[in-house]
């Protein structure tokens, strides 16, 4: 004989296990947002939301976006220099402003007038403030994830030359040597893809370089992955100022993304 009790029990849980996937739940914050409806994969997420913070006056505040986190005086300058595009390879770490600064901190560093702590720990935190926006969806808050990274990859420049060079005369000597073999470098600039690899055929596997070696490489990965057109990935790692170095660098999705610069 069936237990009525047990089945008011049993009829008592799924009703409330039910209308916890039906109500709508107000969480504190976005990750607890998300916990949740990863252990509820039948929840409706329109129902669920995070509390919004509300002014004295009992009006809820709206973050507005594309507004950059608190910096110090001289964190708002150069956040206000960096570029506001998609950089990477040798167009990030040789853009002048991202440069610049990094010799700057470099250079104080070396007079002692800013410590290599203070600077790693100062890098730590924009990676953290960039990491904050990048969660965002808007497109303004990711410009300002951009502008931060970009901050903190000078930061980065300024603690690796610290690391590497002892003395300034050590590193403007090495910094003028790399100058002038990057001009060199950039003598076969011009060549369409057809031109760079039948230049790297008449000089061997072995002995290419530039561009000549940068369309060797392209057309070496779109044996590998079919999806790649190595005349586009090359004009696009041309235009991007890309050497064969930072390609091998890159991510599969990465280099695709170059046939559409």
């Amino acid at each position: 004989m069936k237990n009525p009790l047990k089945e008011f029990e049993h009829a008592l849980l799924i009703e409330r296990v039910a209308s916890r996937y039906c109500q709508a739940m107000e969480f504190d914050t976005e990750e607890a947002r998300a916990k949740y409806l990863k252990d509820h994969p039948g929840a409706d997420k329109s129902l669920h939301t995070v509390k919004k913070e509300k002014l004295s006056g009992g009006k809820e505040e709206k973050t507005p976006s594309g507004k950059k986190p608190k910096l110090t005086p001289e964190q708002s300058k150069l956040y206000n220099s960096m570029p506001d595009e998609n950089l990477v390879g040798s167009k990030l770490y040789g853009n002048p402003a991202i440069e610049n600064h990094a010799i700057s901190q470099f250079r104080k560093v070396k007079k002692g007038d800013l410590s290599l702590e203070d600077l790693q720990k100062e890098k730590k935190e924009l990676d953290t403030k960039s990491e904050g926006m990048k969660a965002s969806k808007d497109t303004k808050d990711l410009s300002v994830a951009r502008r931060l990274h970009y901050m903190a990859v000078a930061y980065e420049m300024a603690i690796t030359f610290a690391k590497d060079y002892s003395t300034e005369a050590e590193f403007n000597e090495a910094y003028e040597k790399n100058k002038s073999e990057g001009k060199s470098k950039q003598a076969s600039v011009g060549m369409t893809y057809e031109q760079a690899l039948k230049e790297a055929e008449k000089v061997g596997a072995g002995r290419a370089e530039g561009l000549p070696l940068l369309a060797q490489q392209v057309w070496a990965l779109s044996r590998i992955h079919r999806g790649i057109n190595p005349k586009a990935v090359y004009e696009g790692a041309v235009k991007q100022g890309l050497t064969a170095k930072d390609l091998r660098k890159m991510k599969p999705v990465e280099i695709g993304d170059l046939m559409f610069v």
